[in-house]
């Protein structure tokens, strides 16, 4: 998972014209280490949450799927059935 963050780099303080565009950019927003990319703007964070829970049900259902139906065909294959 480290891949997926990046470090970001404070603007030294006694420069303002950086320390604006660094906080004009977003910059000042979480903390010292965050996710790559940028959040949609609009969505608010119970909405974004809510999202990602669900992307990652989905996640965890499809896994589930797969295991089930790989145990089915390999109690299927020790009984004798031909599984292509």
């Amino acid at each position: 998972m480290a891949h997926l963050y990046e470090r970001r780099k404070f603007p030294f303080p006694g420069d303002e014209e950086a320390v604006e565009g660094f906080i004009r950019s977003g910059g000042a927003l979480g903390t010292t280490i965050g996710p790559k990319g940028f959040a949609d703007a609009n969505m608010d964070s119970d909405s974004m949450q809510k999202q990602l829970q669900s992307k990652k049900f989905e996640q965890e259902a499809q896994k589930l799927w797969f295991r089930m139906r790989s145990e089915v065909m390999q109690e299927l294959q020790e009984k004798g059935f031909d599984i292509e």
